[in-house]
């Protein structure tokens, strides 16, 4: 048994030894350095799943305030409002990036 734990306190336990390496590799690429467009397309993939979760939390609380509204006309025009100009920009955002993603992929394909 003390031959056992020696053994192992001489083991180098590591992302190599474990093959985690060669599984991240495998999983997310060879591990280059980030440059520019790479990181401005994460900022961006990252803001857009916050407008995302912006838009559901705006039409859940649009939702609760039509279903709270007991009838009030006004209660219920906010809400109808809220809803509309939630998806409205979310439309917005979309095509926005619908369009530069277009024109990016164009301007690449047509340069080289």
């Amino acid at each position: 048994m003390p031959d056992l734990i020696a053994t192992l306190a001489q083991a180098t336990i590591n992302a190599d030894t474990t093959g985690l390496t060669a599984t991240g590799q495998a999983a997310y690429g060879t591990a280059a350095p980030i440059d520019l467009p790479m990181l401005i397309g994460r900022i961006i993939s990252v803001a857009i799943e916050l407008i995302g979760v912006v838009v559901f939390i705006l039409l859940v609380y649009g939702g609760y305030v039509w279903m709270t509204a007991r009838g009030d006309k006004d209660k219920v025009d906010t809400a109808q409002k809220l809803i509309a100009n939630a998806v409205i920009g979310l439309a917005v955002v979309l095509s926005a990036y619908a369009i530069a993603n277009f024109v990016l992929n164009e301007v690449v394909r047509v340069t080289g």
